[in-house]
């Protein structure tokens, strides 16, 4: 799904480039000004999570390729549409600046991919629809392979396009979409899978999580708290436990099979040299080199997330004290 460089050509990138940051300030705006209270570590948890599963690539039966889950979806069910878009950029971009996947070039386009196509399209036009709190297993399972599956097709026409428009392929934009939907379709239901069995989990140890993304914060009485504040400990402990196996064994359980574009390109030959014109100087692991670098990249993410969370929600509170010494003033 990481676009690179050369599939993009400069307008196109400006233009994918330019959207993505009109809406990462859309979405910074409605994380502060919103009525949910997302716990800062559980977007920091769910970004790691969402960063070691993107490293395990796994092969696609029949196809000679492999893929990766991208999350969007399941980053939206559980923090909401803005804040999981703002938590998947934070991914894609230490993923692009520390690790050279994907391009700077590319970065916006892969935000589109990725972030929009997830977190605010098919999240809030077939996720949230379907999905009744609290849902069955079937229905948890159904909806998220639904939605997930919808976001990866939808991630591959854009991918499909941009493509076209950048004039990187001799391809026509048919065969390309033909090419690309088959693969990313079964992706998608492996994504599904893996974000229903995630989502039945978190119901059935802390539901408070899944509510709160469907509703406003609601006040309760100090006891139910209380037992909703442990259950929330036990099941991002649990999480993050996961999150650290992953990061570790990737090295070990990920495919050896090229990804999409590379099997494209070794397959139909259309394609252009998908390796880096240069490397960034940023890039401390290129291609996630080193063993060691899913803890790094975790401990990179998780310090991310909460110095963005720390200053998305400071500035929340000095706007409502700010507010609050206005009306103390004048009335």
């Amino acid at each position: 799904m990481h676009l690179t460089d050369t599939l993009v050509s400069a307008p196109v990138a400006i233009v994918a480039g330019a959207i993505s940051i009109a809406l990462i300030v859309i979405a910074a705006k409605r994380a502060i000004n919103g009525p949910r209270r997302n716990s800062i570590v559980l977007m920091a948890i769910m970004a790691a999570f969402i960063f070691a599963a993107q490293m395990i690539t796994f092969s696609i039966p029949g196809t000679g390729t492999s893929g990766h889950i991208v999350g969007g979806v399941l980053l939206a069910a559980l923090l909401g549409p803005w804040c999981g878009f703002l938590t998947l950029c934070a991914v894609v971009i230490v993923q692009c600046v520390l690790f050279g996947d994907g391009g700077l070039m590319a970065l916006g386009c892969n935000i589109l991919n990725m972030g929009v196509m997830g977190c605010l399209v098919a999240y809030p036009l077939f996720y949230r629809p379907f999905m009744r709190i609290p849902a069955s297993q079937a229905r948890l399972m159904g909806v998220s392979i639904l939605s997930s599956t919808i976001a990866l097709e939808l991630g591959a026409v854009a991918v499909s396009v941009e493509t076209a428009l950048s004039g990187a392929s001799t391809l026509s934009f048919y065969d390309f979409l033909l090419a690309t939907l088959p693969v990313h379709l079964a992706i998608g239901i492996c994504e599904g899978v893996v974000m229903g069995m995630v989502l039945i989990f978190v119901q059935r140890t802390s539901p408070d999580i899944l509510q709160e993304s469907h509703s406003p914060w609601g006040v309760s009485n100090t006891a139910v708290e209380r037992v909703r504040t442990h259950n929330r400990r036990l099941t991002l402990l649990t999480l993050g436990i996961i999150t650290i196996c992953m990061g570790v064994a990737f090295a070990w359980i990920s495919a050896f099979n090229p990804d999409g574009f590379n099997w494209l390109a070794a397959n139909v030959g259309e394609l252009p040299n998908l390796a880096p014109v240069s490397r960034s100087f940023t890039i401390v692991i290129p291609d996630y080199s080193l063993r060691i670098s899913g803890i790094i990249g975790i401990g990179i993410v998780l310090t991310t997330i909460f110095v963005i969370g720390m200053v998305t929600f400071r500035s929340k509170r000095r706007k409502a004290q700010a507010q609050a010494t206005v009306f103390h003033r004048y009335y």
